[in-house]
C-alpha cells in the first residue's frame, strides 16, 4: 500500500492520465498502446509492466494492481524506403512516380524531425542461373548512392523538416532514377528486407515512423531457391514470369496448371518463394512501432485467366493476363503476394493500381495517415 503521505499525489496524476491520453493519442476513442491496429502507433510491449515493479513504492509483489502505460510516445521524422522495380517496361510508371511523389514527401516535410528518402531497386539477381540481364546479386537491395546527386555522398536524400518547393522532392526524385535494365524477376519483397535488416543503412533512425513504397508491373518473385531460375529445368515451366505465379501461389489449394484456362481463389503457397508473412510483413513491422506500407501495382483479383503464345521456337509461353492497363505503356499483371503483403498491415496498409493515371491519391492517403502519428 502507498504511504499516506503520497495519496494526493497519486490522485492528482491519476486525474491527469485523460488530459494526457488525449494530447497524444491519435484517435480519443483508440488506445494503440493496447492493440497494433491503430493509425502508425503502438505500446511498446517490451517496458516493464511485471507485478515486481512496485516493490520499490511499498506494494507487495502480489498486488493484483493493473500497470499503468507510459504515455504514447510520438514518432521524429520519417524514413521512406522506396522499392522501385527496374526492369525494362518500368519507363512510364517510373516517371509518374517521380512526378508524383511530392504527394508523400510534401506533407511529411511539414513533420517535425524531417525526412529520409532511400531507393532500392527490385533486382536481387538469380544466384548462380544467369541469363542477360539478371546477374548473380543484381543491386543486392542496397540503397543507391548520391554521388550524381546533391546528397553529399550518402546513399539517402535528406529533407529538412518545414522544406518546401522543389527542395522537398529534388534530391529524392534524382536517386530514384533506377533505369531499366533490370532483372526481369521482380524481388520488390526481398529487395526491401536487405535494405532494412540490421540497420543496414545510417538512413534508419530508431525514433522515425518508417513508410513503405513499392512500385512494379509484376508480383513478388522473392526467391527462396534460386533454382527456380534456371533456365534448363522446363519441368518449373518456361523460362518466363509465369514460373513465380506457378510456383508461388495456390489457386483454390492447387498449383496453377501449364495450359490455358481460368484460376481463382489465389494465395501465397508453395514452397520455392518465401513466406510472406513471416519473412517480410513480421519483420517489417518488428522494424519500428511505427510503420506503414503502400504497393503500387498490379491490383489482384477474384479469378485470372491464364494466356499462352509461342515463342520463336514453338514452344508454349504461359502467362497471366493483366488486370490493368493503361492502354498505353503500362500492364499490371495482380499482385496476389504484394497484395497480402500490403493487407498483414491493416489500416497502415494502402494498395494503388499502377496503370491509374496519377499516383498521388494513395501517395497522399499514405501521407495523411502517416500525419496522425504525430
Amino acid at each position: 500500500m502507498k504511504p499516506p503521505s503520497s495519496i494526493s499525489s497519486l490522485v492528482l496524476s491519476l486525474l491527469a492520465l485523460p488530459f494526457v491520453a488525449s494530447c497524444t493519442e491519435p484517435n480519443p476513442d483508440f488506445d494503440p498502446r493496447t492493440t497494433n491496429d491503430g493509425p502508425l502507433a503502438y505500446y511498446d510491449v517490451s517496458a516493464d509492466t511485471s507485478s515486481d515493479a512496485g516493490a520499490a513504492d511499498g506494494d507487495s509483489p502480489g498486488d493484483d494492481t493493473t500497470p499503468t502505460p507510459p504515455p504514447l510516445q510520438k514518432p521524429n521524422g520519417v524514413d521512406v524506403l522506396l522499392v522501385i522495380d527496374n526492369s525494362s517496361d518500368m519507363a512510364t510508371a517510373q516517371a509518374r512516380l517521380t512526378r508524383d511523389i511530392g504527394a508523400l514527401l510534401g506533407p511529411l516535410a511539414a513533420l517535425p524531425g524531417g525526412v529520409r528518402v532511400g531507393v532500392v531497386s527490385t533486382d536481387m539477381g538469380t544466384g548462380q542461373f544467369t541469363a542477360a540481364p539478371c546477374d548473380s546479386s543484381g543491386d543486392a537491395g542496397k540503397l543507391r548512392r548520391g554521388e550524381l546527386c546533391n546528397t553529399s555522398g550518402l546513399d539517402y536524400a535528406v529533407i529538412p523538416a518545414g522544406a518546401t518547393g522543389k527542395a522537398v522532392t529534388k534530391d529524392a526524385s534524382c536517386l530514384m532514377s533506377v533505369g531499366k535494365s533490370g532483372c526481369g524477376f521482380e524481388q520488390p519483397l526481398e529487395a526491401l528486407r536487405a535494405a532494412l535488416e540490421g540497420g543496414a543503412s545510417p538512413m534508419l533512425r530508431a525514433d522515425a515512423a518508417l513508410a513503405i513504397v513499392v512500385l512494379t508491373t509484376e508480383d513478388d518473385c522473392s526467391a527462396k531457391n534460386t533454382g527456380l531460375f534456371d533456365w534448363a529445368d522446363q519441368s518449373l515451366g518456361p523460362y518466363s514470369d509465369y514460373r513465380c505465379f506457378r510456383q508461388g501461389v495456390l489457386c483454390t489449394g492447387q498449383q496453377p496448371p501449364l495450359s490455358q484456362g481460368k484460376v481463382s481463389s489465389c494465395t501465397p503457397g508453395q514452397s520455392w518463394l518465401h513466406d510472406v508473412k513471416q519473412r517480410y510483413s513480421d519483420f517489417a513491422r518488428s522494424q519500428r512501432r511505427w510503420v506503414s506500407v503502400a504497393v503500387i501495382g498490379g491490383p489482384p483479383a477474384s479469378s485470372y485467366d491464364i494466356g499462352r503464345r509461342y515463342d520463336k521456337y514453338g514452344y508454349p509461353i504461359y502467362y497471366v493476363e493483366p488486370t490493368c492497363t493503361d492502354g498505353t505503356q503500362i500492364i499490371g499483371r495482380p499482385g496476389v503476394r504484394l497484395d497480402t503483403f500490403s493487407k498483414a498491415f491493416g489500416n497502415d496498409g494502402f494498395f494503388g493500381a499502377i496503370c491509374d493515371a496519377s499516383y498521388e491519391p494513395v501517395l497522399a492517403k499514405l501521407a495523411q495517415h502517416i500525419k496522425a502519428a504525430f
